[in-house]
């Protein structure tokens, strides 16, 4: 959903929403997370 919102225009970067959804104990596993960003071209 992220990365459609990224390309959609909706929101700039995955990457802080990704950090937020961590902060509160969202569990993403890290090799989803490097994933999404490659996609996202932010890593």
């Amino acid at each position: 959903m992220l990365l459609r919102a990224k390309q959609k225009g909706v929101i700039a970067e995955v990457k802080p929403l990704l950090t937020a959804l961590a902060q509160v104990d969202f569990r993403i596993a890290k090799p989803l997370i490097e994933n999404a960003l490659r996609l996202a071209g932010e890593l």
